[in-house]
Parts: structure tokens; C-alpha cells; sequence
């Protein structure tokens, strides 16, 4: 299952694991971007045109005390598909899909690095 998402960047203590958890999570291809502002993978769905950077992996600052929450908004598969595809890559389960009004389902896990991230999916357009 690969899923498509919205620009977003993760912090991770370890860029190549957090990589490697993405890819097995989500088919996911990370890949170093050339600048000079430090360590940096661009993620990319392979589904998504060669120029659409979908995000990207940062080192975690260490002054951060409490995880951030990133929230990404998926496209091409269920919440239910993702849930199991992050449990199945090394993360886990923190809230079950939750419909919110009539906008879409909203759900979380935890990355490899322990990241707590939002998962949305909107609601389908209503035809006229």
C-alpha cells in the first residue's frame, strides 16, 4: 500500500532508521537534499511526480522536551490500512479512527522514533 501526503517534516534521533521504518510503513522513498543547513531526507511516495517533495526527516533537536505531533494526510488507502502498516513496520496504535463531524476520520500512532503522529483522511466529497 503507498499512500500520498502533503508536505510535513519529522524529527528522528536516527534519520536512517526513521527512513526505514517510513518505507516499510508507507513505500516511502527517502533520499539526501544537497544544502547547507545540516542533515536532511527528502521523502518522496513513489506514486507522486518526480518533483513533489512530499517532506522530509530532520535530526531531533535536543532541547526538545515533549514530542511533536505531526499530522499527515493521506490519500490512497484507509486509516484502518495505515494503522496496520505502521504496526507491521515496528510502530504502534494510539487512537482508532474517529470520525470528526463530517469532515473525515482522524487517528494516531507512533513512528520507530517514538513520534506521535495524527493520521487524517477526509471525508469524500458529497455529490450534488
Amino acid at each position: 500500500m503507498h499512500f500520498t501526503v502533503s508536505h510535513f517534516e519529522i524529527p528522528a534521533a536516527d534519520l536512517d532508521r526513521a527512513a526505514a521504518f517510513y518505507r516499510r510503513a508507507f513505500g516511502w522513498e527517502a533520499e539526501p537534499l544537497a544544502w547547507a543547513g545540516g542533515p536532511y531526507l527528502r521523502l518522496r511516495s513513489p506514486l507522486a511526480p518526480a518533483p513533489a517533495i512530499r517532506g522530509g526527516l530532520v535530526p531531533r533537536a535536543v532541547s526538545v522536551a515533549a514530542q511533536p505531533l505531526v499530522v499527515l494526510h493521506l490519500h490512497g488507502g484507509t486509516l484502518e490500512e495505515a494503522l496496520a502498516a505502521v504496526v507491521a513496520a515496528g510502530g504502534s496504535r494510539e487512537l482508532a479512527p474517529t470520525a470528526i463531524g463530517g469532515f473525515g476520520r482522524f487517528a494516531c500512532c507512533r513512528d520507530s522514533e517514538g513520534n506521535l503522529l495524527g493520521l487524517w483522511q477526509a471525508a469524500a466529497p458529497q455529490g450534488p
